[in-house]
């Protein structure tokens, strides 16, 4: 119960420290680049198809899309990671993972992100909703 508690306040105060440079945050955010998003990217919402004829590869299928936006690209990989990261998983998998996703979203996409910031914003988004989660 006791470290149950002191998990419970340590959570509280990163959630705090968010809200209290919230203001400053978003105006960073505001600063970055957008791109098209799911903005409700979790494993309700993926699944996987099975190679088909005249398709070599298995394919990732997202649907319900009624939410989605124009935002910053972390935001959906943020959200995916808070939902099927196990709590232990350290930062250097996770950066890790972020550093594939944000490589892979530039080959695609054409654009090219500030690494250390596209890491950090991925980091505070992924940090507030694993906090909000778990």
């Amino acid at each position: 119960m006791f470290i149950s508690n002191l998990f419970f306040l340590f959570r509280a105060s990163i959630i705090e420290k968010v809200i209290d440079n919230s203001e400053k945050i978003w105006k960073r955010f505001e600063e970055s680049p957008r791109t098209l998003i799911h903005n409700d990217f979790n494993p309700r919402n993926v699944c996987m198809r099975k190679a088909l004829d005249g398709v070599p590869e298995t394919r990732l299928c997202v649907y319900d899309w009624e939410l989605a936006t124009i935002h910053v690209p972390q935001y959906d990989v943020a959200e995916f990671l808070a939902f099927t990261l196990a709590p232990d998983v350290g930062p250097v998998v996770r950066q890790q993972l972020l550093r594939y996703y944000q490589d892979t979203l530039e080959k695609e996409t054409g654009k090219t992100f500030n690494s250390d910031r596209y890491i950090a914003y991925a980091f505070l988004l992924t940090s507030c909703f694993f906090n909000l989660l778990y």
